[in-house]
């Protein structure tokens, strides 16, 4: 879980802006048939690892899955498909050991893994320690597989058995990722984590001509993705992971909602600076009970205790329920069913 954030605040909320009008609207040439929910596999199953792996282990990392190996088609890791010279596959049902010569290539801390057949795919998560021990937490096990979507790609449901610290994604697996795109000819790069995630400053510049985007995942489905159109205009550490529920999520509505008599909802990211330029966000924000005719968006700065109106954030709904802004302004936002209103 989580840790969970105590932050006392003060008696009232500082108003930024006055409130201004805006008429939503679906921007010209919008995709409105995304997809991001992870559907269960056909049929379900089960996918563990076998730990996490120290850097300089001679021993690979073995991932059983329950799916027969006749079915198997391919790995990926971080999202990207690796060459079956770094992996061995043998039936049990299905039992993959990555090669230790790959792993040595990853960075510390937490990634994906993923596992493709011909009727869906499963997902889990590793951790690659550093050699003497402080490299973050252990695999985990227990995961449902999913089959392929439009839009959000393949994944499953899973379990973290212990707290996630930050995942970093840093120069050598983004090199990587950025080499796959162009040889896929992707104008995208996409991660994906279930806990804070970050990219170093340094990393930025290696995605120059690519877009980058980033999935915060829970309960088998994207809760947040973050569109970044040019990731070489960053420059700095930057945090890229989101939430749309959990104890700050709670706390920062809980506040909204004792001082003003709008209706709220709450999306939180893990910057709490503003971003270095405008960014997209397709968030899976629960609107049952609002009227989406006439949404008001504004950034609330926990520290200083303050919000500011978001003035144009060119808001949607896709088909699917998601919905999509663009935003300057990181921190927590916050969504209001017409301009909020004081008590």
């Amino acid at each position: 879980m989580r840790k969970i954030i105590s932050i006392i605040f003060a008696a009232a909320l500082v108003l930024c802006l006055s409130p201004l009008t805006y008429a939503a609207a679906v921007p010209n040439g919008a995709n409105t048939d995304l997809s991001f929910t992870y559907g269960p596999a056909q049929p379900g199953y089960t996918v563990s690892v076998s730990g996490s792996w120290t850097q300089g282990d001679t021993s690979g990392l073995t991932i059983t899955c329950s799916a027969d190996l006749s079915k198997f088609i391919g790995v990926k890791v971080d999202g990207i498909l690796l060459d079956a010279a770094n992996y061995t596959a043998v039936s049990g049902s299905t039992i993959i050991t990555i090669k230790p010569g790959y792993l040595a290539t990853l960075a510390v801390g937490e990634h994906s893994i993923e596992l493709f057949f011909t009727d869906g795919s499963v997902q889990t998560w590793f951790t690659v320690r550093a050699s003497g021990g402080n490299g973050g937490n252990g695999g985990n096990s227990g995961d449902s597989g999913s089959g392929s979507g439009s839009g959000g790609g393949s994944g499953g449901s899973f379990t973290t058995t212990t707290a996630p610290t930050t995942t970093w994604l840093e120069q050598n697996p983004a090199d990587t990722a950025a080499g796959a795109a162009k040889d896929q000819k992707q104008d995208y790069v996409r991660t994906r984590g279930t806990g804070e995630y970050g990219v170093r400053g340094s990393v930025w510049a290696k995605f120059a001509g690519l877009k980058y985007e980033h999935d915060t995942v829970a309960d088998g489905a994207v809760q947040v993705r973050l569109y970044i159109n040019n990731p070489e205009k960053f420059y700095k550490d930057t945090m890229v992971s989101g939430y749309v529920k959990g104890s700050i999520v709670d706390s920062v509505r809980g506040i909204f909602e004792k001082w003003f008599t709008s209706n709220v909802r709450v999306v939180h990211f893990d910057q709490q600076t503003d971003w270095d330029q405008p960014v997209g966000v397709a968030a899976r924000v629960d609107l049952a009970g609002m009227s989406t005719n006439n949404l008001y968006f504004y950034s609330y700065d926990r520290k200083t205790n303050s919000y500011r109106r978001i003035e144009k954030p060119a808001y949607w709904i896709d088909k699917n329920g998601y919905l999509h802004f663009t935003t300057e302004y990181a921190g927590e936002i916050i969504i209001s069913e017409g301009p909020l209103e004081k008590k």
